[in-house]
This record gives structure tokens, sequence and C-alpha cells, in this order.
């Protein structure tokens, strides 16, 4: 019988993974080409203590770290972020895809999604502005009433009172012409 058994370990070897009992991750982060922040990882196995790990290694999509833990775990949480904390999402985000040990993800600057294939778009670059942008918003209410309906946004960068100042400009500008409805 032990002879039947060796033979069939010799026929059909067990499957090889990452040594048992450990975890490893792959994580490739496609930084934003328009800043020079320092990001970092904020990793930890749930249900423990977190740590900081770095991006060390690089190739075609940008910065990558491999991380290894001694112990298997099937959900692990991480932040990008800097020493200062400045997170590149707003949300905790965690891995709970792998197999045999082995986690490799792919992240977009900005984006919240974990891919757990290479994504075929990249970092993208924001469309610059020019110092003022007119939008036009066209906004049709079928019961015609208009009074108590605001227009809200939330423009990147320092001039967000200045841009919002010159919406409601542009809102009491229009007024006379919304309150000539059909």
């Amino acid at each position: 019988m032990v002879f039947l058994l060796i033979n069939l370990f010799y026929i059909f070897p067990p499957k090889q993974t990452f040594a048992q009992g450990k975890t490893k991750l792959i994580i490739h982060y496609a930084k934003d080409p328009n800043t020079d922040k320092d990001w970092n990882l904020w990793i930890w196995p749930a249900g423990k203590e977190g740590k900081k790990y770095e991006f060390t290694k690089k190739d075609a999509f940008g910065p990558y770290a491999v991380i290894e833990f001694d112990e298997s775990y099937d959900k692990v949480g991480f932040i990008v972020r800097t020493d200062d904390w400045e997170k590149d999402v707003a949300e905790d985000r965690f891995i709970d895809k792998f197999k045999d040990g082995v986690a490799e993800i792919w992240l977009l600057p900005g984006d919240p999604e974990i891919y757990y294939t290479k994504p075929s778009k990249t970092a993208s670059t924001p469309t610059k502005l020019k110092e003022q942008t007119k939008v036009t918003v066209h906004y049709y209410r079928y019961d015609g009433k208009y009074d108590g309906w605001n227009l809200w946004i939330w423009p990147l960068g320092n001039k967000e009172r200045d841009i919002i100042s010159q919406v409601r400009t542009t809102l009491e500008l229009l007024e006379p012409l919304l309150s000539m409805t059909p």
C-alpha cells in the first residue's frame, strides 16, 4: 500500500504553489505623470496591524511592490498613500482574490477599482482648462418650476471660489431666460 502511494506521488506530483502558509502580493501602480508625489503602500492582513511598504521595482506599467507574508491570508487591505497620509483614493481597498497564495493587481491613479489583470488603459493626463471656460447647461423641467434649484460644481484646484462665483453670475444672467418657459 505504501509503495502504491509513493508511485502515485511520482506519477501525479502535488501541485506546486507559493510556499504553503505564505501570502505574496504583487502591486503595480501606474503613477500619475503630472505629480512628483512619493507614493507608498500601507498594507494590513485582515484583522492585523498595518505596515508601510515601498514600491521598490519598476516596469513599463510603473512602479510596483512585491510583499511576502509568512502566514496565509485570504484578505489583505491596502492604501496607496504618501508619508503624510495623503491617499490616492479615499476608501480603503481589499485584495481577496488569491491563487495558490499569490495575488497580483494593477492600480490606476485616482481609480478605486482593483484590476486583477493588467488594464488596457493607463494613467491619464487631465485636460488643462483655460483661465476661463464656458460651460453651457441645458436643464428643462416639465412642470416649469425652476425656483429653488441650483447648479453645484466642484472644480479641482485653488480657484474653487472664483469659479463658483462665475457660475452664480452666469445663472443670474440666465434667470430671465429660465423664467420664459412656454
